[in-house]
C-alpha cells in the first residue's frame, strides 16, 4: 500500500529516536476530499511528513502518484472536455506554427540523450507529443527552451497525459507567469538572482 510503504520510507530518514511520523492517509478522507488533499496537507494535517517528503523527495515509485495529487491536476482537467489532449493531438496533427514545429523538433535530441528511455524513437515521440499538444493548449507560450527537460522528467515516472497536465500544473499554478514566455523574463532574472546570491 503506497501510504505502508511511505511510513516505512519517513522511519528510515527520521532523526535516530525521534517519534514515528505519521503519513496523509487518502483512505480516511471522504472521496469529494480525495482530489484536495495537497491543501489538507499544507494547513496543519500531518504537515511535518510533507514537508519531510518535499525536502528529502518524494520515492520515486510514488511519485506517479502522489505528484498528480499534490499539484492538483484532477481539478484542472474539470476544466476542460474529458479527451482534451487527445484532441490537441488530432488537432496539431493537421500542422502547427512552423517556428513552434523547429524549436521543438531541434530539442529532442538534446534531451537527456544519454537515458535510455531518450535514446530510442518511442521515448522522443512521447515526449514530442507532449510539446506539440502544449503548444496549441497554450498557444501564448506555444513552445520555450527547457520545456523539454522538464516534461522528459516527468515522463520518466508519469503517462504522457499526466505528463501534460503536470506541466500545465506548473506553468499556470507555480511559477511565476513570466517564467515560460518567449523571452523567458522569468528565468533570466531567476538565473541572476541566483548569480548574484552565490557571488556574495
Amino acid at each position: 500500500d503506497l501510504f505502508v510503504d511511505a511510513q516505512r520510507d519517513l522511519a528510515d530518514v527520521a532523526p535516530a529516536g525521534a517519534a514515528p511520523l505519521p503519513v496523509f492517509d487518502l483512505r480516511a478522507q471522504p472521496p469529494h476530499a480525495r482530489l484536495s488533499a495537497a491543501p489538507a496537507l499544507q494547513h496543519g494535517v500531518l504537515f511535518v511528513s510533507y514537508a519531510l517528503l518535499v525536502r528529502e523527495g518524494v520515492p520515486g515509485t510514488f511519485r506517479s502518484r502522489l505528484w498528480p495529487c499534490l499539484a492538483g491536476t484532477a481539478a484542472l482537467r474539470q476544466q476542460f472536455p474529458p479527451r482534451h489532449y487527445e484532441e490537441l493531438l488530432l488537432r496539431t496533427g493537421g500542422g502547427m506554427p512552423h517556428d513552434v514545429r523547429v524549436a521543438i523538433d531541434k530539442d529532442l535530441r538534446r534531451t537527456f540523450p544519454g537515458h535510455r528511455m531518450f535514446a530510442g524513437p518511442d521515448g522522443l515521440a512521447a515526449l514530442r507529443r507532449v510539446l506539440v499538444a502544449y503548444s496549441a493548449h497554450a498557444p501564448s507560450i506555444g513552445y520555450c527552451q527547457s520545456l523539454n527537460f522538464v516534461v522528459a522528467m516527468l515522463l520518466l515516472f508519469v503517462n504522457e497525459e499526466e505528463a501534460f497536465w503536470l506541466l500545465d500544473t506548473m506553468v499556470r499554478k507555480l511559477l511565476p507567469g513570466n517564467y515560460y514566455t518567449p523571452d523567458m523574463g522569468g528565468c533570466l532574472v531567476e538565473q541572476e538572482c541566483l548569480r548574484h546570491l552565490a557571488t556574495d
